[in-house]
């Protein structure tokens, strides 16, 4: 369905209505984090329309009929679903590699993943497959893009282009025109050449996988002086004032 970005909540929902009365319709609301009144979105009650919503709590407010409490992933079922993703990265990091001195040293590498259980390897593999992007530019649009993703683990393009403007990493470029064509350039080699983001939308948009979000959150945190946790994560403690003085982001 075509949306009109110049309307309104309250026309949007209009338009939505009137798509779907009188047709049988089922709709997914996937990672609701509070209430929602459906009433604004044009999700008016009618038989023919049937709701799922997806949450990591409870939303008791929304009154729903049915529940279904998905449990915890365990570690060996955490591992084999990302362990697609995570081979996948590791391949296209090493399509570079010449000699057989690079494979001996990223086999060494990979062994030591073993000694961290089955969530651990994950992590360590994609900050592996980082380390082997081409460049500053690369390192810091997979960093940037980790810290400024949401809970969709959508990165806005019109926000990545702001920051990596004002943080003037971009090389030869002298104009917003110039700085679009080389984010997404940057952006469509780290997806075709290392895999570690999803895709590019039409509207510019980049989509990035919620594991790959975390490592590079952990990354900046570790490694780049940024304040940043994962996505819905708790900041429980401010840090001390040495780290503050040493901190370059807090997103």
């Amino acid at each position: 369905m075509d949306v009109d970005e110049t309307q309104d909540m309250e026309a949007r929902a209009k338009h939505l209505w009137n798509r779907i009365k009188d047709k049988n319709i089922f709709v997914i609301l996937d990672d609701v984090w509070e209430a929602i009144v459906l009433e604004a979105l044009g999700l008016r009650p009618m038989a023919t329309c049937k709701i799922l919503l997806t949450s990591r709590n409870r939303v008791s407010e929304m009154n729903t009929k049915k529940e279904f409490l998905l449990k915890v992933l365990s570690m060996e079922e955490n591992w084999s679903l990302f362990e697609k993703m995570v081979v996948v990265a590791i391949a296209r990091s090493l399509r570079s590699a010449t000699t057989i001195e690079e494979w001996r040293v990223a086999l060494k590498d990979f062994k030591s993943f073993d000694e961290h259980g089955l969530a651990k390897p994950a992590y360590l593999a994609l900050e592996w497959s980082y380390n082997r992007l081409d460049g500053d530019e690369l390192k810091r649009l997979f960093l940037l893009c980790g810290i400024i993703a949401g809970g969709g683990c959508t990165i806005f393009f019109s926000d990545l282009l702001k920051y990596a403007m004002g943080l003037g990493w971009l090389k030869n470029v002298d104009t917003v025109e110039e700085a679009r064509d080389k984010l997404i350039s940057l952006a469509n080699k780290v997806i075709k050449d290392y895999c570690l983001l999803l895709d590019i939308e039409d509207d510019g948009d980049i989509r990035k996988h919620e594991l790959v979000r975390d490592v590079a959150k952990g990354i900046s945190s570790k490694d780049n002086h940024a304040i940043a946790k994962a996505y819905g994560d708790e900041l429980k403690e401010w840090p001390d004032r040495n780290s503050l003085k040493k901190c370059t982001a807090i997103p």
